[in-house]
């Protein structure tokens, strides 16, 4: 078994990481049952399908169809700009770095987005991320300059029940060969104590870096099922959230406060985002 440094830079490239159970005696530091805010968003965000945080605090949001980045104000909920960046797609990632706002299509093609004063411009990143990946979500590596895309499905070639991330190089254009990232189906059975049927309601749809630990956080949206990971790729934690409070889960964010945010989709109704504050 292969284990690998998870960003911190000394990944080789063709080399992917396996997971190892990890100590579950960790407690993810926030207050997941109790969202400090349930914000409900207006109907042009009830698919909701990513979400982040640009410098200013400002929540980034973007939806499944239509090519616009959403800018909502994270003590209130409401939409406070939009800015059109190209047709329709589908749409299953956002970040911000260095200045730039990147959105992920579902293929793996990546658009770049530069603001400037009031306008948009963007232009398209073709990853060749492997099919059947259907990427889903989309985390910034800002110490090593580099985007993170999560994989719903297959996680590549030859690689059987397991779900995967892999490294987008901006300074290259170049995607990893390899998961840098490996969660194999064997590792969540023996990490959660579950049946190997578990494993099929799994579906990530989410990632996102903790700014202050470096851990990665995933979600899926089918079971709405939170997993924590340290830096070498270990399970660290998880948590089930209730369907009342978290009806499809789309998005993960940070904010600069510690704050944790999680974007749902309304699945028929209104979509949200819930607000929860870390322990202290």
């Amino acid at each position: 078994m292969i284990v690998t440094a998870l960003l911190t830079g000394v990944l080789p490239g063709d080399v992917f990481s396996q997971n190892t159970r990890g100590s579950l005696s960790f407690v993810i530091p926030y207050h997941l049952d109790e969202p400090e805010d349930v914000y409900k968003l207006p109907h042009s965000l009830d698919e909701i399908s990513g979400l982040a945080i640009d410098p200013d605090g400002r929540l980034i949001a973007i939806q499944d169809e239509q090519a616009i980045l959403f800018f909502i104000d994270p003590l209130s909920g409401e939409i406070k700009d939009e800015y059109e960046f190209g047709k329709r797609g589908d749409f299953e990632g956002v970040e911000f770095m260095n200045g730039l706002y990147y959105v992920l299509e579902s293929d793996g093609t990546l658009f770049q987005v530069e603001i400037r004063e009031g306008e948009s411009e963007s232009s398209k990143i073709k990853t060749r991320l492997h099919r059947g990946c259907d990427a889903e979500g989309l985390a910034a590596d800002v110490y090593m300059y580099r985007l993170l895309i999560l994989c719903k499905e297959k996680a590549g070639k030859g690689i059987r029940n397991a779900r995967a991330v892999y490294i987008f190089d901006l300074q290259k254009g170049k995607l990893s060969k390899k998961p840098l990232n490996l969660l194999s189906r064997n590792a969540f059975m023996s990490a959660f104590d579950v049946k190997k049927s578990a494993f099929s309601s799994f579906k990530p749809s989410a990632i996102a870096v903790h700014p202050q630990t470096g851990h990665i956080y995933i979600i899926s949206s089918v079971d709405r099922r939170l997993v924590v990971f340290n830096r070498v790729g270990d399970i660290l934690g998880q948590h089930e959230f209730d369907k009342k409070n978290m009806r499809q889960p789309e998005g993960l964010a940070f904010g600069r406060d510690g704050f944790l945010y999680v974007a749902s989709e309304g699945a028929g109704k209104r979509g949200t985002i819930l607000r929860f504050r870390p322990v202290k």
